[in-house]
C-alpha cells in the first residue's frame, strides 16, 4: 500500500490525467487510501488474539482491496504511458510523411 501513494502523486502531475479531468478521482482515491491505511495500522496494533473474526476478515479484505487498487493504478499508468508514446509515434509518423513529401519534390 505504501507504494500506491507515490504512484497516485505522480499521476496527479500527468498532463493527460489533467486534460481528461481525472484529478478529482485521483484525489478521492488518495483520501480513501489514507483512511484504509490508518484503519489497517490501528488493526495491526491490536494483539491478534484480541481481534474478532470480523475484524480479521475486515482487515484482510482491505489489504486485498489495496492490492487490487495498486494493480488498477499500475494498469492505468501503463495505459497513460502507452497513449503518450502513441501520440509521440503519431507525431513522428506525421513528420516522416512530411519529410518524404519534401524529398519527393
Amino acid at each position: 500500500m505504501a507504494s500506491l501513494a507515490p504512484k497516485l502523486g505522480e499521476l496527479l502531475k500527468d498532463e493527460y490525467v489533467r486534460q481528461m479531468g481525472l484529478k478529482d478521482d485521483i484525489v478521492t482515491l488518495s483520501r480513501e487510501l489514507v483512511t484504509i491505511h490508518a484503519a489497517l495500522i490501528d488493526a495491526s496494533r491490536v494483539p491478534p488474539d484480541q481481534l474478532t473474526e470480523l475484524d480479521k476478515l475486515w482487515a484482510w479484505q482491505f489489504r486485498e482491496l489495496s492490492y487490487e487498487m495498486e494493480d488498477v493504478v499500475d494498469d492505468f499508468i501503463l495505459r497513460v504511458a502507452g497513449r503518450e508514446s502513441d501520440v509521440a509515434n503519431t507525431d513522428a509518423n506525421v513528420f516522416n510523411k512530411i519529410f518524404s513529401m519534401i524529398a519527393a519534390v
